[in-house]
């Protein structure tokens, strides 16, 4: 027998999964690499390093500052998003937290799991460097900081957290255990991990540490006799070994019980035989120095453990630190113990190796470093060298040991057993740990698997998206033997779905490989959806519909399915007198004979049912379980049967009997008519029935056959109408059917009969089925006799939004029938599960495409149940790509801080500095049904485009009740016909005259739509004629749109959509119209300046006329513009959505010059002698000794009077002298400068001036385009010839540029925009419009396939002086009107290098905002509190997060103030007015403290629950404005809205029947908000909060009292039940009290749920009310928190409970700062409530409650508080019991197991209504 294939010891651990991060190796692979290779990853530090480090000159000079360390790259970046963590957060948190955060994700993806879907538990056992240097460093001596964010900043650095923060951020429920014990701690956290493993505490455990030192690239002092080496190198048991070198890393193995991973066919790297850990105790010469003793003993232990020879171990990594001391005593433990346990006295058949001369020594990390190595060696069967070995330590005695040092790379090779070795680590202080691997068992090989498999992908971005793709894409390439079957099941099960989703159906891994590589196919589909617990709704069809040979596939190769048919058949074959599936499944030669009986009723049905309910019992297997069903004639059977109506023997039966009776009728037809029921009903006369209402204009007669063609013939004759007979042999459905009721009646009387334990919608009635026609005979006699009432069937359907629609069943028909309802919305999920049988596609892979279909549209699928007869093995594959930020708050500067000097190696672009614009796809939020009532009137203004778009959206337009009034190009205005206009496009009063002819008609638009930027695109490259007509047609004939609307005094609300066509490169296109970019300008500017018009802009790619593709474009436009926010500039591609967006961009500066600057190069500035143009120049020449050709409008005078011009004084001459001094400048830094006077808009000036230069300097290597004027006109006052002046420069500059550069090819062309402009804003519509123009100019394929050209964005420059009137013609074109400075020259420049070294065609420099000018507050609500002023925290610097909303600037003080408060909390930069709160990462205590923030911002005493009630900054700022605070009132300006009772506090919206809950003891309500999170997203939630809360009024005493008070305040939400109510704890009473007094108020409560509710007999007695230890409790729910010592005795009630809460540091969600005056009132409200409860006396409740039980219990809370309530719950107490204790069953990461049964409870109770 194979070694390896021996039986398996229980007491074995198999390591099936690690990640790590090393110096030199950003995975486990390159690490293994580098030592395998032999490669020093300890870095040689320059003086620029430590510089940058902070490390003071006089240290960095010290002969003994060793300058050298083990360096890990980018400790300062992290994907905080991917955590949850808001920037604030993520910048605060250690380091060393974030690496192991990343890398436990990685390690559990890396062995295929996904920590969410793993039904065992999970245990994370790890360490970190005890020494937390970022705290230390960076964080401690920020003094503001700290007294801003104290506890935060300790919850984020705290050592002892990193385990259960993991747990916490990875939702595991194992042990969570952090320890220390110096460098062995990541070997002692394995064997602690093994231990809880053997001993069943968890299923699973991640093992490691992390130890990360900051700065990153700082030395260290070398000290005679200690650990670190003077010279930076580690010799590990060489005879100069002098010690180590400091190193930073992270690494973490997950680990399971060898059974269990081989059962579970889990991917084994190696296996853990044994392991021990003990402690040197005093047996040694110090506290720090090692022990042979206690070495020896581990591994003995160990090796005992293990049950192992010694002998057989062949490979040992040692701790091996290469001092003096360490060394020696680490060979003479190891000899010791294997000489203990071996047999023989075998010499140096070990071989022995150290890590730390490749890494360093890793401190925590040390240990997990060593491990991984042997793991790897193991693996790989190669032993890697130990480096810088040449003579061996004169202490040890190799020759005479087990031991030889190797040192080179070796094959492993083994004699007759498995591969071995040994792991040391040892700790500082005495810890040992020693551990016994040995090489993985052979796994046996999975089956093949299906024939098609499904390839699935998910991110939380699309870039990541993409990312996963592409690193699939290298995996599948350079492992083409790895089995795709076991790659799909690793991605499905192994992988946490995510909203961005990608699927794809293929054969093999080359086929993989080659979809993800283009993306084209229509194989993979790409979409975001949340993973959400979707409805599924089955749908079954009828009749007409069944094949031979449907799923035949799946009964050959899917079990279940086979199964299902199989079961059926037998039970069938008594009934239709032969065996079923001859018929549906004949061999090739009986197909014809087969498919003639197929038409006969009698077998039709039986076998359309059998498929069909096979097929829902396979769909069922996976995971996809019906909430409601619906069937088209015979296909109710099918749903009845499923919701147990009938047993599936009774249904067969009947289904038989109803087929045989149906074919015994005579003959009929059916003929199907394109009319509305109504108008087809006078043509029926008395022989033709109605059979089916399919559509609102599709129906279906029944009747004798010469009946239907008199029928049809008359609707052709009278109506035009087409009808189309049908391939039936009988009228279902009609009179004809009326002979057989009775006996079908007696057969459905025999079977056996229930209630529908699933909705089902019902054929006969169109509504859902109730209990008692399910079970009523007569109701299935007449649901075979009148109409299917499909149509409205269907609407109660879709009724949910959120339902997906399968179709079960053969075809496609039902789902054809669902996609045309009017009621089916955007973006519903219709889909059908077998092919059409004429298309010759495999019935495995269509199913696998719906299958793939459903998943990407958020629904969960059960793995488990989808290989169920298919084992596989899971593998390793790329793991996430993380999309790290810079997350870092630097030290301080010293005090007397010298020169900055430049690091080594230029750094990363500051965050927020750079940036690419990028476009997302996206959801429509909110859906507006083609039926909706027209936003805010009926009458529409449309400006129709000639290509017909217009045309149509003006009939769908008409068809929902708009009056629409059209308006078209011509030469001057026009009235042409009773609604429609012809208007000069540029003509303001033609516009004019067309509002004035609207007010004349009594005629006001809500809409205005604008469709003259859609046309055709044109292929031909851009040229003058084209991009003026663009321009009339777009940029100008908007501003005149506008105008017309301010001088026409319109003052009603208007919606604005303006639609282009091909205007933004959304996806790779070939064509690209950046001519109508100008659009932009104005779309972004009138909102500003016109208060009652929105604006929104559409670009789309344009559809064939007149099909599906453009109806449903049309519809996703309508929705759009309808409605009342969405985000501003939309972009629909192949009808798709997409938003565009901002993402921060990382790009590396080389040393030297950009490959593309050259030196001595020739660069053409054209506007050179302007600010910008001549400060680029300065750069260019002090750089690269640049040959200069700066163009300009203007002449300058001859040079021979230039210094007696600069020696003038005159003001007026000032503009001259700066540029004559710095066209000096420029010569003086080595630049060669020829002036040239060009206009940039004149193409002959442009061709002679590019000529000149090239005839003086022979090349031409680069070209920026710096021209343009700066003009600020609001878009009334603008006029054509202003708006020409700004875009002539942009527009027609850009484009003779183009043309005189033509034939050259330039390195580069800049062209320079404004990112001020881009963004928007009042009396910025034109500059908006030039600098869009030149951002799509670069996009456009031309520029792509030409020189390399780049758009960039620029912040306002800060210049010296700002450029004073007269120079303003050619200043700085990037200002978009104020002159303040933000961007510093040094940043500008520093950018422009390194978008030269990563060119991308767009770039966005933004400015730094710690560099920002602070923003001006007019008008300043209240000045700040003292508090506010001190709480100087650092400026935000991350960038708006991808949110949804598009940004709305604050529009006033107290939304900017709001806003300013949320930014500086959340480390978020740009925080817009309709930004949700939560969204951001906000949560119940983040939300308090800014509540307690904004209290001294705005100078009145906001109600602690105000960000439930006003999630977002507008909503708050609307809170504040309606309050009665002289603060707030005198900056409102919004008109009064309803507001809530005091009490009410809304914690979610939604569009259900709301659930009220009331307040545990204390009164708080944010206790809720995570409940209320899990809930469903059309679930509302208000708390009611108890009285007291803002100290202006006593807490009620009693409960009956409370309940009236609360019932009064539901009422004003909810006048009339039935009513949901609920409460946790103290709150559970008051509901129940509530529940009372609404059902003897005659009103009826559908819920009653008690979360954890003692009954009143059970609260503790009166003196213990407000003892300081159940205050303390309530607060933080740690049950622990009960020390009072003497020390504090003597201080109040109140003093004593602070004191505990900030000794230990309870986390609380109400009290973040700990005050006493808001504890002095808690226990006030606590103590009410209390002896409120003890008052009370319940009486028996007639209804049912349902009962929440927390499954932790102690000394604070009741045991078995259920008990006390089952007596009382006449209609039965339902029981759950839930994670958590008392407190936290309500908090994260608990709570959603509480919440998803409450949910079923809530959609049961809706739906019995």
């Amino acid at each position: 027998m194979d070694p390896l294939d021996q039986p398996v010891p229980e007491d074995r651990i198999a390591i099936i999964g690690m990640a790590g991060r090393f110096p030199g190796a950003k995975n486990v692979d390159q690490f293994w690499r580098n030592v395998r290779d032999g490669v020093e990853s300890i870095v040689q530090l320059t003086s620029k390093d430590l510089a940058a480090a902070g490390v003071p000159p006089e240290i960095a000079t010290d002969p003994s500052y060793v300058r050298a360390r083990a360096v890990l790259d980018d400790v300062e970046w992290f994907d905080a998003a991917f955590f949850g963590m808001t920037p604030r957060e993520a910048e605060m948190l250690d380091p060393q937290h974030r690496f192991f955060l990343e890398c436990a994700w990685e390690a559990l993806e890396h062995a295929g799991y996904n920590s969410e879907a793993f039904k065992g538990a999970i245990g994370v056992y790890a360490g970190a460097s005890g020494f937390n240097t970022y705290f230390l460093n960076n964080l401690y001596p920020n003094q503001e900081l700290r007294k801003a964010m104290e506890y935060p900043m300790y919850i984020a650095n705290e050592k002892d957290f990193l385990a259960t923060r993991t747990s916490y951020k990875l939702n595991l429920r194992g042990p969570s255990v952090t320890l220390q014990t110096g460098c062995s701690t990541s070997l002692v956290a394995v064997h602690m991990a093994c231990q809880a493993l053997l001993t069943y505490q968890c299923d699973i455990a991640l093992a490691g540490g992390v130890a990360i030192n900051v700065p990153a690239r700082s030395g260290y002092l070398y000290r005679h006799g200690m650990i670190l080496s003077p010279d930076g190198r580690c010799r590990a048991f060489d005879a100069e070994a002098q010690g180590t070198v400091v190193g930073n890393g992270a690494g973490v193995v997950l680990l399971r019980r060898l059974e269990d991973a081989l059962d579970s066919g889990d991917h084994i790297e190696a296996v853990i035989r044994g392991s021990a850990v003990n402690n040197d105790g005093s047996a040694k010469i110090g506290f720090t120095a090692p022990g042979v003793e206690g070495q020896a003993q581990a591994i003995a232990q160990a090796l005992a453990m293990a049950e192992t020879d010694p002998e057989t171990v062949t490979y040992v990594e040692a701790h091996g630190t290469g001092t003096r001391l360490g060394d020696p005593i680490e060979i003479a433990a190891l000899t010791r113990a294997f000489r203990a346990r071996s047999q023989t006295q075998r010499k140096n058949w070990c071989a022995i190796t150290s890590a730390k001369p490749n890494i360093g020594h890793l401190d925590a990390a040390a240990g997990i470093a060593g491990l991984i190595k042997a793991i790897q060696a193991l693996r790989h069967r190669q032993i890697p060298p130990s480096l810088h070995f040449r003579t061996p330590n004169p202490e040890i005695d190799f020759s005479n040991s087990p031991f030889h040092v190797n040192t080179e790379l070796t094959a492993w090779e083994s004699d007759d057993g498995p591969r071995r070795a040994g792991v040391s680590s040892f700790g500082i202080g005495g810890t040992n740990a020693h551990v016994v691997l040995e090489e993985a068992p052979h796994a046996a090989a999975a089956p093949g698997g299906r024939p098609w498999q499904l390839l699935l992908l998910s991110a939380r971005t699309r870039t990541a998206l993409d990312s996963v793709s592409e690193n699939l894409v290298t995996y599948l390439k350079e492992h083409p033997e790895i089995s795709l079957p076991d790659v799909t099941f690793t991605l499905q099960v192994g992988r946490k779905a995510f909203p961005h989703r990608r699927m794809l159906i293929c054969k093999d891994g080359e086929e993989a490989a080659t979809l993800l590589s283009t993306l084209g196919d229509r194989r993979v589909l790409t979409q975001m959806e949340e993973a959400i617990d979707r409805p599924v709704v089955f749908m079954f069809s009828g009749q007409g519909t069944q094949y031979v040979g449907m799923a035949q596939e799946l009964y050959e190769r899917e079990p279940t399915f086979r199964a299902g048919v199989d079961l059926c058949a037998a039970m069938l074959q008594p009934e239709i007198g032969l065996d079923l599936r001859e018929v549906l499944y004949p061999p090739p030669s009986r197909e014809a004979w087969a498919a003639e009986l197929l038409k006969q009723t009698r077998l039709a049905q039986p076998a359309l049912f059998v498929i069909e309910y096979a097929l829902a019992t396979l769909w069922m297997e996976w995971g996809v379980k019906p909430a409601a069903m619906i069937g088209h004639s015979l296909g109710e059977y099918v749903a009845a049967c499923l919701a147990g109506v009938f047993p599936l023997q009774d249904a067969l039966t009947i289904v038989a009997k109803r087929g045989q009776l149906m074919q015994e009728m005579p003959a009929g037809g059916m003929l199907s008519v394109p009319l509305p029921e109504a108008e087809l009903q006078p043509y029926l006369g008395g022989e033709l029935s109605l059979a089916a209402v399919n559509g609102p204009s599709s129906c279906v007669v029944a009747g004798p056959l010469e009946a239907l063609q008199d029928l049809d013939d008359r609707l052709l004759a009278e109506r035009d109408v087409e009808s189309q007979r049908l391939q039936t042999s009988h009228a279902f459905h009609s009179s004809m059917m009326e002979p057989i009721i009775p006996q079908f009646t007696a057969a459905v009387r025999r079977a056996r009969r229930g209630p529908p334990k699933i909705p089902i919608a019902s054929n006969l009635s169109g509504a859902w089925l109730s209990a008692s026609e399910a079970q009523s005979p007569e109701y299935w006699a007449r649901h075979l006799r009148e109409p299917v009432r499909f149509l409205a069937g269907l609407g109660e359907v879709l009724a949910d939004p959120a339902r997906a629609l399968l179709e079960v069943g053969p075809g496609r028909v039902l789902a054809t029938l669902a996609r045309q309802h009017p009621s089916r919305g955007t973006g519903r999920v219709v889909l059908s599960s077998i092919r059409h049988p004429q298309h010759r596609q495999s019935d495995a892979g269509f199913l696998m495409e719906t299958l793939g279909q459903l998943w990407l549209s958020g629904i969960r699928i059960d793995w488990s149940g989808f290989y169920t007869h298919e084992p596989r093995r899971r593998v390793s594959l790329p793991t996430y790509p993380f999309e790290r930020s810079r997350f870092w708050i630097d030290p301080p500067p010293p005090v007397s801080a010298g020169p900055i000097r430049a690091p080594a190696r230029p750094a990363p672009a500051p965050v927020g500095t750079l940036q690419l614009p990028t476009w997302k796809r996206s959801v429509l939020s909110g859906s507006v049904k083609p039926s909706a009532r027209p936003r805010g009137g009926r009458c529409c203004l449309l400006y129709a485009d000639s290509h017909g778009l217009g045309a149509r959206v003006e009939i769908r337009l008409r068809r929902d009740g708009y009056e629409v009034i059209t308006v078209r190009p011509g030469a001057g205005f026009a009235v042409d016909g009773a609604s429609a206009f012809v208007v000069d496009p540029a003509s303001a009063s033609d516009h004019a005259s067309v509002f004035g002819a609207l007010r004349a008609m009594n005629r006001v638009p809500s809409m205005i739509l604008f469709l003259w930027g859609v046309a055709p695109p044109v292929r031909a490259p851009l040229d003058a004629s084209r991009l003026e007509a663009a321009q009339i047609l777009g940029f100008h004939s908007l501003v005149a749109l506008a105008q017309a609307v301010g001088a026409s005094g319109l003052r009603e609300e208007v919606r604005l959509g303006v639609v282009t066509s091909n205007m933004q490169k959304v996806t790779e296109t070939a064509v690209l119209c950046p001519e109508k970019c100008t659009v932009l300008g104005p779309c972004r500017s009138i909102p500003r300046e016109y208060p009652n018009v929105s604006t929104i802009c559409i670009d789309v790619d344009l559809p064939e006329p007149r099909t599906l593709q453009e109806g449903r474009l049309i519809d996703q436009i309508l929705a759009e513009v309808n409605l009342e926010r969405t985000e501003s500039v939309i972009a629909y591609r192949n009808g798709e959505r997409w938003i565009r967006t901002i993402e921060p961009a990382r790009m590396d500066r080389p040393e030297g010059l950009p490959p593309r600057i050259r030196e001595g190069g020739v660069y053409v500035i054209l506007g050179g002698l302007g600010l910008l143009g001549s400060t680029l120049a300065e750069h260019f020449a002090r750089v690269a000794r640049a040959k200069l050709v700066l163009t300009s409008r203007t002449v300058l005078p001859p040079r021979e009077t230039w210094g007696t011009l600069l020696a003038s004084t005159s003001p007026e001459g000032e503009p001259l002298r700066r540029r004559l001094r710095s066209i000096l400048h420029m010569e003086k830094l080595g630049g060669e400068v020829l002036l040239l006077k060009a206009d940039v808009t004149q193409p002959e000036e442009m061709r002679a001036a590019i000529a000149e230069a090239r005839q003086r300097f022979g090349r031409i290597d680069g070209v920026i385009h710096a021209a343009g004027i700066t003009r600020t006109d609001t878009i009334q006052a603008t006029t054509r010839e202003s708006a020409d002046a700004v875009l002539g420069p942009k527009l027609q500059g850009a484009l003779v540029l183009d043309d005189a550069l033509r034939g050259f090819r330039p390195d580069f062309i800049i062209l320079c925009a404004s990112r001020e402009a881009n963004l928007g804003g009042a009396r910025l519509a034109t500059q908006s419009a030039a600098s869009m123009f030149l951002d799509a100019f670069a996009q456009r394929p031309a520029a792509v396939d030409g020189p390399l050209t780049i758009a960039i964005d620029w912040d306002p420059w800060q210049f010296s002086e700002g450029p004073r009137v007269e120079e303003r013609e050619e200043a700085d074109s990037t200002r978009s009107g104020a002159f303040a400075a933000s961007l510093t020259r040094e940043d500008a420049l520093d950018a422009l290098m390194r978008i030269l070294t990563n060119p991308v065609p767009q770039v966005i420099v933004a400015r730094r905002e710690e560099q920002a000018a602070p923003r001006q507050a007019p008008g300043s609500i209240a000045p700040p509190s003292k508090e506010v002023e001190s709480d100087s925290i650092p400026r935000s610097v991350h960038p708006r997060p991808d949110l949804g909303t598009a940004y709305v600037a604050p529009r006033d003080p107290l939304e900017r103030a709001i806003a300013e408060t949320w930014e500086k909390l959340f480390g978020i930069d740009r925080i817009g007015v309709h930004d949700d709160f939560f969204a951001l990462g906000g949560d119940s205590l983040l939300a308090v403290q800014v509540i307690s923030r904004l209290r001294g911002v705005v100078n009145m005493d906001l109600p602690g629950h105000s960000l439930l009630n006003a999630r977002t900054v507008a909503a708050l700022a609307e809170l504040i404005a309606q309050s009665d605070s002289p603060s707030s009132t005198s900056v409102s300006r919004r008109r009064p809205a309803r507001t809530l009772p005091g009490s009410l506090v809304l914690i979610k919206p939604g569009t259900e029947r709301p659930l009220f809950l009331m307040h545990p003891v204390g009164g708080h309500v944010y206790f809720y908000h995570d409940m209320a999170m899990c809930l469903d997203p059309a679930q509302p939630v208000y708390g009611l909060q108890a009285q007291g809360m803002d100290g202006k009024e006593p807490p009620l005493a009693r409960i009956e009292e409370m309940a009236a008070r609360y019932l009064e305040a539901v009422k004003q939400i909810q006048p009339e039940g039935p009513y949901l109510l609920g409460g946790a704890s103290f709150g559970g009473i008051v509901a129940f009290e509530m529940a009372h007094q609404l059902i003897s108020g005659g009103q009826r409560v559908a819920l009653l749920t008690m979360m954890d509710t003692p009954s009143p007999a059970a609260v503790f007695p009166q003196h213990h009310l407000d003892s300081t230890e159940r205050l303390a409790y309530l607060i933080s729910g740690d049950a622990g928190l009960n020390a009072i010592t003497e020390d504090v005795r003597h201080l109040s009630a109140d003093e004593q409970l602070l004191n505990i809460l900030r000794g230990k540091k309870g986390v609380s969600r109400m009290f973040p700062n700990l005050a006493l005056p808001e504890l002095a009132s808690f226990r006030k409200i606590v103590t009410a409530n209390l002896q409120a409860a003890l008052s009370y006396v319940p009486r028996s409740y007639p209804g049912q409650i349902l009962f929440f039980q927390a499954r932790e219990r102690d000394a604070l809370s009741v045991a078995n508080p259920s008990h006390g309530w089952i007596d009382l719950a006449l209609g039965g107490l339902v029981l759950h019991d839930v994670p958590g204790n008392h407190i936290t069953m309500n908090l994260p990461p608990n709570v959603p197991v509480l919440a998803e049964h409450l949910r079923r409870a809530l959609a049961s109770s809706q739906a019995q209504e």
